[in-house]
C-alpha cells in the first residue's frame, strides 16, 4: 500500500509543481525559436544583398563607351525601349566641390528627328546654359548647371552616341561616374540589430509569465490571508481553514495562478496526506514572491501557536492590503501616463477641426 501512496505522491508533485514551465515556455524551446528566427533573418539579409547587387550591377540599361578620353552614352536603337541610367557628376574644387546624381533617360534613336526643335552639337560640346545668374555663390551655380546637364541629351535623337560634357560653362571640369546603389552596410546593420534584439527578447515570454504569476499572488494573497484570519478566529484549525478557503473560491468559479496552486496543495493533502506547511512553503519558494514567502514563514514558525498565529496573520493581512492599494495607485498613474499621447493626438485633431473652417474662409 505504501508503494501506491508514494507513486500517488510523486504524481501529485509533478502536477502541482508550478516552477516547471509549460513546454512552450521552457528556455530550451525559446532558445531554439531564437535560432530559427536568426536563420530567417540571415536568409532575408542574403536575399536583400543579392537583390541590391543585381539592381546596382550595371548602373542602368544604357551602355557607356570611352574613346580618346571622352565618355559617350550609347542611345537605344530604333524600336527599343527608352534607356535609363543614373550617373554621378562632380565638379568644382575645395569648398565649391559639388556632387549631384542625375537620372538620365535616353530616347531610342530616330533618323534625323529633333525633339523640341533645338539644335545640339553632335560632338557633345559644352552645355549651352544661360549665364543670367545673379550674385549666386560658385557652389549654387555649379549645382544649377549640373542639374541642367541631361536636359539636352534628347534634343537630337539622330545620333547613336551622346557625349557627356567634360566642362561646365564656368570652366569647371566634370568627373563622371556610375552611381551604384550599395546598401550592403545598411542591410548588415539592420540584420545584426534584429538578431541582437531577438536574442535579448528571447526569454520575454518567461518574464511575462513570471510577472503574471507575481501579479496573481499579490492580488489574491491579501484576501486569502484575511479569510484565514476570520476562520482561525472562529475556532477552526489551520488545515480546515485552508480547505474551506479553497472550497469557497472553487464555488465562486474564479480561476488564477495563485488559487490553482492552492487547489493542487489541497489535492495533495487529501491524496498523499502531506504536510500543509511543507507544501505551502514549497509553493512560496517556487513562486518567488517575498510577501508569500513571509506568510509561509509566519505559518511555519507559529503553527503550534493558535492565538499568536492569528494575530500575526492579521498584522500581515493589513500590510498586504496596503501593498495592494499602493500597487493599484501605481498602475493608475502608469495608465494616466500611457493616455498622454492619445489625448495629445486627440487635442491636435480637435484644434485642426476647429481652425480648419476659418482657414478655408481666408
Amino acid at each position: 500500500m505504501s508503494v501506491f501512496r508514494k507513486a500517488a505522491h510523486a504524481f501529485a508533485k509533478l502536477r502541482r509543481d508550478p516552477g516547471k514551465n509549460p513546454p512552450c515556455l521552457c528556455k530550451e524551446e525559446l532558445h531554439s525559436r531564437w535560432k530559427q528566427n536568426a536563420k530567417l533573418i540571415a536568409a532575408a539579409a542574403c536575399l536583400l544583398i543579392a537583390a541590391d547587387a543585381v539592381s546596382s550591377s550595371g548602373g542602368g540599361d544604357v551602355r557607356i563607351l570611352q574613346e580618346k578620353g571622352r565618355i559617350y552614352l550609347v542611345r537605344p536603337a530604333s524600336g527599343e525601349e527608352t534607356g535609363h541610367i543614373t550617373l554621378r557628376a562632380a565638379a568644382g574644387r575645395g569648398e565649391s566641390l559639388c556632387t549631384r546624381d542625375l537620372d538620365i533617360s535616353l530616347l531610342p534613336q530616330q533618323s534625323g528627328e529633333k525633339v523640341n526643335g533645338a539644335e545640339t552639337d553632335p560632338s557633345g560640346s559644352e552645355i549651352k546654359s544661360s549665364r543670367e545668374e545673379t550674385a549666386a555663390s560658385a557652389k549654387e551655380r555649379i549645382l544649377s548647371e549640373l542639374s541642367r546637364v541631361g536636359d539636352s541629351f534628347n534634343d537630337d535623337t539622330s545620333s547613336r552616341r551622346v557625349l557627356l560634357p567634360g566642362q561646365l560653362e564656368g570652366g569647371e571640369t566634370i568627373r563622371w561616374s556610375v552611381r551604384r546603389s550599395n546598401h550592403l552596410l545598411t542591410i548588415l546593420l539592420l540584420a545584426l540589430s534584429l538578431t541582437a534584439l531577438s536574442f535579448h527578447q528571447r526569454f520575454s515570454p518567461l518574464k511575462k509569465e513570471a510577472e503574471r504569476r507575481r501579479e496573481s499572488v499579490l492580488r489574491d494573497l491579501p484576501e486569502f490571508v484575511n479569510q484565514l484570519v476570520l476562520l482561525l478566529g472562529a475556532g477552526m484549525v489551520l488545515t480546515a481553514a485552508f480547505e474551506q478557503t479553497v472550497k469557497e473560491n472553487r464555488k465562486s468559479g474564479r480561476k488564477s495562478y495563485f488559487y490553482a496552486n492552492l487547489e493542487n496543495i489541497r489535492n495533495s493533502l487529501q491524496t498523499t496526506n502531506a504536510s500543509f506547511v511543507d507544501e505551502f512553503r514549497r509553493f512560496a519558494k517556487t513562486a518567488g514572491v517575498s510577501e508569500l514567502i513571509r506568510v509561509s514563514n509566519i505559518i511555519s514558525d507559529n503553527i503550534s501557536k493558535g492565538a499568536a498565529l492569528t494575530e500575526k496573520l492579521r498584522t500581515e493581512s493589513d500590510m498586504l492590503w496596503n501593498r495592494r492599494k499602493t500597487l493599484c495607485e501605481e498602475r493608475g498613474r502608469l495608465s494616466e501616463t500611457k493616455m498622454t499621447l492619445p489625448l495629445s493626438i486627440f487635442l491636435c485633431v480637435l484644434i485642426v477641426i476647429t481652425v480648419a473652417p476659418a482657414l478655408i474662409e481666408l
